[in-house]
């Protein structure tokens, strides 16, 4: 899910209520002057996480352990920017006839 909002949804997003997309950090920090993101770290310290999670093979048990107990409590920051972007959309743009 951080993977999809930060590369795909919040630059599409910037780019339909008006704003520049640009780098990924650019991208956070935006939408944090926007109140979209509470906290860019938290972002980049899950972008961090991820990377090790899906691209390293943790063997030890205790130190997987703290990752996903780390991945679980940075998921409050995935879910209040997912309902910050909805509820903006929802209010402020036009549905998209099917």
């Amino acid at each position: 899910m951080q993977d999809t909002m930060m590369d795909k949804l919040l630059p599409t997003f910037l780019v339909v209520i008006g704003e520049r997309s640009s780098t990924a950090l650019d991208n956070l920090n935006l939408a944090h002057r926007l109140h979209f993101v509470t906290d860019p770290e938290a972002w980049l310290a899950m972008r961090m996480l991820r990377n090790r999670l899906v691209h390293e093979y943790v063997e030890d048990s205790a130190e997987l352990a703290a990752a996903l107990g780390k991945a679980r409590e940075l998921a409050g920051e995935l879910s209040r920017t997912f309902r910050a972007i909805r509820d903006y959309a929802a209010r402020n743009l036009p549905r998209r006839e099917e």
